[in-house]
């Protein structure tokens, strides 16, 4: 079926931190991303994300890889306050959810050296097609616990930002979810193994993006069995990966589409960004089959490129 909605960016995915300026430290000096906006708010309206408050108060840093915010989507450093960030960042790799962000290196060896230099820990593991292509060589966990996937490339002396990571349920059915609000496949179904810790398991890995834009994917991952819990977390301020972020041309429009093809969404609702460009934007907030959080922003072309 064609999709109900078509996003035009992957803008961002929203890391809860307990230390923001610690997160964005490492991020920065291990592996190479600027910070570009910055804002502080108590007035957000956390209510359409779950939480009964409307007047949280975070804290955001967007980084971005060498690319630049108009090429690379920003990983969205964020410190809630009040309410503050809360809980721990998932301990089993199999658990439902967003589980780790992938970045291609030149250097496997240097970008574990710089992480460990930075405070990361190692979680030694590998992901391996059945036919013997390399899909992860090493596994970082950052100073929240999140999972910083390396894949060895040939790019630019710092880290590209290049994929998230999610594990689902049933893959079928989460990719026709994120086909029905725009993603498309990118390759086949690949059949895979996991290595960790002297053992293996077999996954399955499904590669979606948005048409048009080559630069980020989702890497729609299950493992059989499915381990960890069966729902992704469900509050805004869990610490750990939580959201993603998609640019729609009308934010009204948009959310008419999703509704009509069963998907529930949030109203729009405006989010404050002081300090920014933007100074505040249309969000709309619905959950994927799994729990992750989706988040559909009104912000057309033209704004975009003009940032």
């Amino acid at each position: 079926m064609p999709p109900m909605v078509r996003p035009t960016r992957f803008l961002h995915c929203n890391l809860n931190c307990a230390d923001v300026a610690a997160a964005a430290a490492l991020y920065t000096d291990a592996l190479g991303l600027r910070t570009g906006m910055t804002t502080r708010t108590d007035k957000i309206d956390a209510r359409p994300m779950g939480l009964d408050t409307a007047t949280a108060t975070i804290e955001a840093r967007f980084t971005y890889d060498h690319r630049g915010g108009r090429r690379s989507p920003a990983l969205e450093l964020v410190e809630w306050n009040k309410p503050a960030t809360t809980g721990e960042t998932y301990s089993d790799p199999g658990a439902m959810g967003m589980q780790a962000v992938g970045f291609e290196v030149r250097s496997i060896a240097e970008a574990v050296a710089s992480l460990r230099a930075a405070g990361g820990v190692a979680r030694p593991s590998t992901l391996t097609t059945v036919g013997g292509d390399r899909l992860v060589a090493a596994v970082m966990l950052d100073i929240d616990g999140v999972g910083i996937e390396l894949v060895e490339s040939d790019v630019a002396a710092s880290a590209t930002f290049a994929y998230v990571r999610m594990n689902c349920a049933d893959l079928h059915a989460a990719t026709d979810w994120y086909e029905q609000i725009g993603f498309e496949r990118r390759g086949p179904l690949l059949q895979a193994v996991w290595e960790q810790a002297a053992q293996s398991a077999e996954v399955q890995v499904q590669r979606i993006g948005l048409p048009g834009d080559s630069s980020f994917e989702l890497q729609l991952t299950t493992a059989r069995p499915v381990s960890g819990e069966a729902k992704a977390h469900a509050a805004a301020n869990h610490r750990g990966l939580f959201r993603m972020a998609l640019a729609v041309e009308d934010i009204h429009d948009a959310v008419g589409s999703v509704r009509a093809a069963n998907i529930a969404t949030s109203d729009p609702v405006w989010v404050p960004l002081p300090g920014t460009p933007l100074g505040g934007i249309w969000a709309s907030f619905g959950c994927d089959p799994d729990g992750v959080m989706v988040e559909f922003v009104g912000l057309p072309v033209a704004q975009l490129e003009a940032r």
